[in-house]
């Protein structure tokens, strides 16, 4: 089977095994294809499992061409990776910009937001809903790949017209000191 390295010194990798989730590197011809497919075969019959087809997806190099990508996706049964697919929320295949790469997470924020009607919240009520539940939500993302500022400050603008919503037309007081510490409050 296929070996991929991780840098150019690095150890050369012909799988990951995860909790319940597997990577295999293969190259595109017949007989490494046919090897994974014998050993998803013996993994069926020696643990009495089944792999699931349906949840898994295959990522071909931008190399293939489309007739032998079509071959070994008939070949396994697995269908390609698109590029709005996600696990585990985050997008599979990541693009250069980070604007666009984690525009999904701002969006989602938004809809949250605009789910809830603050007119009938208290500060306290919006500022524990803001705490546990919106800022959760880049929080995964952030833990894996670096945010573009962009992208967060479009998460801190909802979160703005999210608290001030309902309220007359003059902020009473700044965003920075509102965001700032607890302990450098007077």
């Amino acid at each position: 089977m296929a070996c991929c390295s991780i840098s150019r010194a690095g150890p050369r990798i012909n799988h990951l095994l995860f909790v319940d989730d597997s990577l295999f590197f293969v190259k595109t011809v017949h007989s490494e294809v046919a090897a994974l497919k014998e050993i998803f075969t013996i993994y069926e019959e020696a643990s009495g499992q089944s792999i699931n087809l349906s949840k898994s997806r295959i990522y071909f190099s931008p190399n293939t061409d489309r007739l032998n990508r079509r071959s070994i996706r008939n070949y396994l049964g697995i269908d390609e990776v698109l590029t709005h697919d996600r696990y585990l929320g985050l997008s599979l295949l990541m693009g250069s910009s980070k604007i666009m790469n984690f525009k999904h997470v701002a969006e989602k924020v938004w809809k949250r937001l605009h789910s809830w009607s603050s007119r009938f919240l208290s500060n306290a009520g919006k500022d524990v809903l803001i705490k546990t539940v919106i800022q959760v939500i880049p929080t995964y993302a952030m833990g894996y790949f670096t945010i573009s500022v962009a992208v967060l400050k479009d998460i801190e603008k909802a979160i703005r017209c999210f608290w001030w919503k309902g309220t007359e037309k003059i902020r009473w007081v700044n965003w920075i000191i509102m965001v700032g510490s607890k302990e450098m409050e007077v």
